[in-house]
């Protein structure tokens, strides 16, 4: 069992890139993402096999986020939040008073 966490990317081509065209709409910056991704981390057992923390699209399809198409940034910066904000996984579950959101908390931000 495991977990893949993806990011909502919109390609040339596809269904989502017309109606982005047309009525623009939020996607998530760098650091929003780097946030919703470390609180859901904190919430899975660690026993729990993370398969992906980030995907991407072919670069040159890339609509939106283009931040995303630099996955070296996307994983070093996961790493530096993770020891700034002393995140492991699963270390919500084990703290119950650690101040962390739940998931529809985390989810209603965006």
């Amino acid at each position: 069992q495991g977990i893949k966490l993806q990011l909502l990317h919109v390609l040339k081509g596809t269904d989502l890139a017309t109606v982005y065209e047309q009525h623009p709409f939020p996607v998530m910056d760098l650091e929003e993402y780097l946030d919703l991704v470390i609180d859901c981390i904190a919430l899975l057992p660690p026993e729990l096999v993370i398969h992906r923390i980030t995907g991407d699209g072919p670069k040159n399809l890339l609509i939106a986020p283009l931040w995303s198409a630099n996955k070296r940034l996307v994983l070093n910066s996961l790493t530096r939040r993770f020891k700034e904000r002393g995140i492991t996984q699963g270390c919500a579950l084990t703290a119950p008073s650690a101040p962390i959101d739940t998931p529809n908390d985390m989810l209603s931000k965006y």
